[in-house]
């Protein structure tokens, strides 16, 4: 689980984040990196509309992965961004291993990335 203080989960915080950047596609995700305000903590949000997949539980489902992904990541990612990854597609098929290169490739592309510091 992720720490509540490591989350965006406000909708205000959400409308900054998509007012103030811009959008950063790969295959299957839409990233959103804001240098925020807090200097001291780096947070996630995740996106993933009805229309990528109808049924709650499994919405859910991609969310605590990308979760788990982000919080094994966020040792090395440079303090005070704010990351809004939004779910474009994924085909019913693709294993978590994939899903997880696809989120560290692009996290190490856009941000102040440091793999020394995770775990």
């Amino acid at each position: 689980m992720l720490n509540k203080i490591n989350r965006v989960t406000k909708a205000k915080q959400f409308a900054v984040i998509f007012r103030k950047t811009k959008p950063i596609y790969t295959d299957n995700f839409v990233f959103r990196f804001y240098k925020g305000r807090n200097q001291e903590v780096v947070k996630f949000g995740f996106v993933i509309s009805n229309k990528i997949e109808k049924c709650a539980a499994k919405r859910n489902l991609i969310k605590r992965q990308m979760r788990s992904i982000a919080r094994d990541l966020i040792s090395g990612v440079e303090k005070g961004y704010d990351v809004v990854v939004v779910v474009k597609s994924l085909p019913k098929d693709l294993p978590f291993n994939s899903i997880k290169m696809q989120f560290i490739n692009a996290i190490k592309k856009n941000t102040f990335f440091n793999e020394k510091n995770t775990n």
